[in-house]
Parts: structure tokens; C-alpha cells; sequence
């Protein structure tokens, strides 16, 4: 995990972009209350802005989403394998695990866990924590792509040099990057050869 640098005085201070102690729990949920029946395997997708926990089995009743965040009872699906881990420590009380996940979240700072039933199974979703300078650099990015796209559709035919001289605060390097970025989310698409084709902005 990566982790985020900020400065108290002479000290320096890192804070992971994701609660260590919620994915820990996340992990033991997924293994423990899995429908191992069906021989689905238990995924973890990373993206570049959340983790996503997902595992086979769906809630047991009466239990729901929104109890999840308060106190709840304990509904053991594989119930020797939840003895397993409580009687080696990895487990500290029953029916605890996504209230700690949601207390641990916010004790840090970080965004909520999003709990929800999906395809057939229970789905935890981390979103990753962003800083004051990372706000600030994902705003002005924003704002430099939605620039670019006005000025392509005014003249389509705009080279990387010529959209730098306009937006006058980025190199031509910088340019090269968000049109990047603008093809990869198919908002926009260059139509011919590199010199003289032209750009599409994509509705």
C-alpha cells in the first residue's frame, strides 16, 4: 500500500490510502462467510481510486445492509471454520467485523466502506484516500481537460503546439497527457494521419 506524506512540524507523518485494519477485516469476512458450496472463488479487484472485496453468499437472514453498520447479531455461515479463527486470536468478538471496518474508516479520515448484495454474494468497497494536494491537482486536471475539449470542438483540427499556446499554463507535454487521458475515457478520438487529420470530441 502506498502511503500518503504530510509534515507536523519536523515530523513526518504517513498515512496508507486505505484502512489496514478495515481490509484485514474484510479479508477474514470474505473467507469466513463465503458459500464455499459453489466452488466460486473469492476476488479482490485494485483500481486506481478503491479495492473491492467480493465474496459468494449472500447475507443470512435476518441481517441487511444497513444493520451491518450497528450492533448486530452473528450469522455464521461456515461456523467450524469461524471457530478456527477465534480460537487463534484472528477474531476478537462475533457480529463485529464490518462495524469495526465502518469505525476504522472513520476514526482515519478515510471514506466509508460501501457494503452491498451483488450477484448472488456480499461486495465491500474501499475508496482510496485522496489528500489536500491530490484534490487540488485532480481539480485543476478537470479543469485543463473541459478547456481542451471546448477548444477541439471550436477547431478540430488544433495541433498539441497550438492547444499549448492557448491554454498558455501547460507545456506541450501536458497537452499530450490529457489527450491521452480524454481517448482512454473516449471523449475524444483523432480521425486521419497525426498531421492533418483532426480531432472528434465524442457526445
Amino acid at each position: 500500500l502506498r502511503a500518503l506524506v504530510s509534515y507536523k512540524g519536523i515530523e513526518r507523518i504517513e498515512t496508507l490510502e486505505y484502512p489496514e485494519n478495515a481490509l484485514r477485516e474484510a479479508i477474514l469476512n470474505a473467507i469466513i462467510h463465503r458459500n464455499y458450496s459453489t466452488g466460486t472463488e473469492i476476488t479482490l479487484s485494485v483500481f486506481d481510486n478503491k479495492i473491492v472485496f467480493w465474496n459468494d453468499g449472500s447475507l443470512l437472514e435476518p441481517l441487511n445492509i444497513e444493520m451491518l453498520k450497528k450492533e448486530h447479531p452473528s450469522r455464521k455461515r461456515n461456523v467450524l471454520l469461524a471457530n478456527i479463527f477465534f480460537r487463534s486470536g484472528a477474531i476478537e468478538a462475533w457480529g463485529r467485523g464490518t462495524r469495526m471496518m465502518v469505525d476504522d474508516t472513520i476514526n482515519g479520515n478515510y471514506p466509508e466502506p460501501i457494503f452491498r448484495e451483488y450477484a448472488g454474494g456480499f461486495e465491500v468497497t474501499f475508496e482510496r484516500k485522496i489528500d489536500a494536494d491530490q484534490k487540488t491537482t485532480q481539480k485543476t486536471t478537470q479543469k485543463t481537460t473541459q478547456k481542451i475539449l471546448a477548444l477541439l470542438k471550436d477547431n478540430p483540427k488544433l495541433s498539441r503546439k497550438e492547444l499549448a499556446e492557448l491554454l498558455d499554463d501547460i507545456t506541450e507535454d501536458g497537452v499530450k497527457y490529457n489527450l491521452e487521458k480524454l481517448i482512454r475515457e473516449q471523449l475524444i478520438k483523432h480521425i486521419g494521419p497525426n498531421k492533418g487529420g483532426y480531432w472528434e470530441v465524442i457526445k
